[in-house]
C-alpha cells in the first residue's frame, strides 16, 4: 500500500515536536499555563476520537 503513495482521499500532516516541550523534557505542571496546554491537548485528542 505504501509503495503506491499516500491515500488520495485522506491526507497526513506531520508536525514537529515543540522545541520548548521536548519529549524528554516534559511539562512544568506547577505553572497554570503549562497545565492548560496539557488539558487543551487532551481535549483536542478526545474530540478527534468522538
Amino acid at each position: 500500500e505504501l509503495d503506491k503513495g499516500l491515500p488520495k482521499k485522506q491526507s497526513v500532516e506531520i508536525k514537529r515536536w515543540q522545541s520548548e516541550n521536548g519529549w524528554k523534557d516534559g511539562f512544568n505542571f506547577t505553572e497554570p499555563k503549562e497545565r492548560q496546554k496539557v488539558l487543551t491537548a487532551l481535549v483536542k485528542i478526545w474530540q478527534k476520537l468522538l
